[in-house]
């Protein structure tokens, strides 16, 4: 069996009228069922979120009554102050030595908390902490810095360690 020219013509007309319609109508069919499919994905989302949205505030309400109660206000700021002493300190190769309890002065309606750390490290970064402890962050203004310089007897390296008194008027 031979396959003559108009044969062979048909076969090949048969094949470019499939691409074309595959290109001209069935690849935008399946772009409209593609984006169908994302639409219904997404109203069902959106109807979900107005519940979500009910549960979380119910949760936020319930969370902000139970922190109310546990009356949780000075230790706040304390953990905030570590936390930026912490992260100042893996920026500038600071390390937090002491930390000690809050010294608190009570004149009247006047309350004075004074917080007192030890860092180590170099000056120019203990520079760059202290700058950052009044400029940043609300934690109060620094009334007195001690440096010391200490020397390691075994490895003979010097150091610098930093007393900051840290006062807060409330």
């Amino acid at each position: 069996m031979r396959l003559d020219n108009r044969n062979k013509i048909l076969i090949l007309g048969f094949i470019l009228t499939l691409v074309a319609s595959y290109f001209l109508a069935i690849s935008k069919t399946f772009e409209l069922w593609k984006d169908q499919k994302n639409q219904e994905e997404q109203k069902v989302l959106a109807q979900n979120v107005f519940h979500e949205l009910d549960q979380l505030s119910e949760k936020e309400s319930s969370l902000d009554l139970q922190f109310e109660q546990m009356d949780l206000e000075p230790t706040i700021l304390q953990n905030s102050l570590l936390h930026f002493l912490n992260q100042q300190g893996m920026e500038h190769r600071i390390k937090i030595l002491d930390f000690k309890v809050p010294h608190i002065i009570i004149d009247g309606p006047i309350t004075t908390k004074t917080y007192q750390f030890t860092l180590e490290g170099g000056f120019p970064d203990i520079l760059k902490v202290a700058h950052g402890l009044e400029g940043q962050g609300n934690y109060g203004v620094i009334s007195h810095i001690s440096f010391e310089k200490q020397q390691d007897p075994k490895s003979r390296n010097t150091y610098l360690q930093t007393t900051f008194h840290l006062e807060q008027i409330e």
